[in-house]
């Protein structure tokens, strides 16, 4: 499955916007660009983090999830998840 984040704004569905967590550091909103069960890749102009770094990713309304960081690439950014999400959870994030 995948939610295609370049939708977003399109028939009145907002954004899709979650934060990043490294440590204590938590960043503003981002908005996702594409979300699988697997991971994300975000808009990314945030503070420094480097290709394998553990991070926490907060989505509304849900639990952190746990992920690393895969690349960083030209304002964007992709991470994987250490367990993929439940389908009824992604289900839940893109249907809003």
């Amino acid at each position: 499955m995948r939610f295609d984040g370049a939708d977003a704004g399109k028939g009145g569905r907002p954004p899709l916007l979650i934060k990043v967590r490294k440590g204590p550091l938590e960043t503003p909103d981002v908005v996702v660009l594409e979300l699988t069960l697997a991971g994300c890749m975000v808009e990314w102009e945030g503070w420094a983090l480097k290709e394998g770094q553990r991070v926490l990713v907060s989505f509304p309304t849900l639990s952190n999830v746990a992920a690393k960081v895969l690349w960083i690439e030209d304002g964007r950014m992709g991470v994987l998840f250490d367990d993929l999400l439940h389908q009824a959870v992604f289900d839940h994030l893109t249907t809003g």
